[in-house]
């Protein structure tokens, strides 16, 4: 063998042992690519699985929208059709209360012997204010001693007064 030819061996030697080496470092490098894209896989299907289940559970609440909405159509159909109703009777009963004579007020009582004009007035008033204003106005007091007394326009006494008809004696 010739120092060439062992050249050649030493040579051919070291490039095989190179290209081994390579060869683990091109794998190891595959198996952490392959764990990286592993890893990245898994992550993706758990994002798609929650997509999922977002995706399920919105359908359901448009599915639960859906019938609620097609409830409260019919209960708006049926709230048309009691409308309709009540308008209906509404208008039958309108027609009847027109139809209906208006009944006669009750005559007047007779009063007694110890009323007085103004009582019998005062007996058909509710408002306390204004019963007072016309008792005062039956005991000779004028509009204008009323207003200062109760703190009021002489207008508005005047204007009650003129409203129950009652003037007092002059």
């Amino acid at each position: 063998m010739t120092v060439i030819d062992a050249v050649l061996w030493l040579l051919l030697a070291g490039l095989i042992l190179f290209l081994q080496r390579r060869a683990a470092l091109q794998a190891q490098d595959d198996r952490q690519v392959t764990q990286h894209l592993s890893r990245q896989v898994e992550q993706l299907e758990r994002e798609l699985a929650d997509c999922q289940q977002t995706l399920k559970t919105q359908k359901q609440n448009y599915e639960e929208a859906r019938q609620a909405l097609g409830r409260l159509r019919e209960q708006q159909q049926a709230l048309r059709a009691e409308s309709d109703t009540l308008k209906t009777q509404l208008e039958k009963q309108a027609e009847r209360i027109a139809a209906t004579p208006a009944p006669s007020p009750p005559p007047p009582p007779e009063p007694g012997p110890n009323e007085s004009g103004a009582h019998r007035i005062l007996g058909s008033f509710q408002s306390p204010l204004v019963k007072d204003i016309m008792q005062r106005l039956g005991n000779g007091q004028t509009p204008r001693e009323i207003a200062r007394e109760k703190g009021m326009q002489v207008g508005e006494v005047a204007l009650i007064q003129s409203l129950n008809k009652y003037t007092p004696k002059d």
